[in-house]
């Protein structure tokens, strides 16, 4: 995973991002002054990153920052309160991560299927998948699994089952036994 730089000139934004830019305020303005877990607030939640939020996902107020909208949100992600998202060039969060409290993410930055981000951690470059990280700057202090479990994971793509399905299986998944874990047959 690589990060990039990207610059963005203020000064020469169209009147649409401007428009856009107001639009968003005003969501994360009642989004941070409703009710959490209630229809509302999932309501504003979906009209504020639309598409871009994963099923399952939740993000807990305050939330706060710039672009927001355009944040990708895998599905059962969850993020606890005070998030500052910098997304003017892109924040992606991958599948099943969690972000503790008081996080803060920099632009362009992606975080691996997964991952759990410690409280009060600033993230200014890409996490792997399946990693606990944390700090200012945020850096991986370890790795779930071992490499060869957080491989065959990410090929089993167990996310995309359907509920019953992981059910019938979650005694092998939460196992950490890449043996009991391959011997998932369908």
């Amino acid at each position: 995973m690589k990060c990039e730089e990207l610059r963005v000139d203020l000064r020469q934004t169209t009147p649409e991002e401007r428009a856009e830019g107001q639009r968003c305020a005003q969501l994360l303005f009642q989004l941070n002054h409703t009710l959490f877990r209630t229809e509302e607030y999932d309501r504003i939640l979906h009209e504020l990153l639309g598409d871009n939020l994963g099923e399952g996902s939740n993000i807990a107020a305050p939330l706060n920052g710039a672009c927001v909208n355009t944040m990708k949100l895998g599905r059962n992600v969850f993020i606890n309160t005070n998030l500052l998202a910098m997304a003017r060039g892109g924040i992606t969060i991958e599948d099943d991560v969690w972000l503790g409290g008081n996080v803060v993410v920099n632009p362009g930055v992606t975080i691996g299927k997964g991952s759990i981000i410690g409280s009060g951690s600033v993230v200014t470059k890409d996490i792997p998948p399946y990693c606990v990280a944390g700090g200012n700057p945020c850096r991986v202090i370890r790795q779930r699994f071992d490499e060869a479990l957080t491989a065959y994971l990410l090929e089993l793509r167990w996310w995309d089952w359907d509920a019953d399905k992981i059910f019938h299986h979650m005694e092998a998944l939460c196992s950490g036994d890449l043996t009991k874990i391959r011997s998932i047959k369908d």
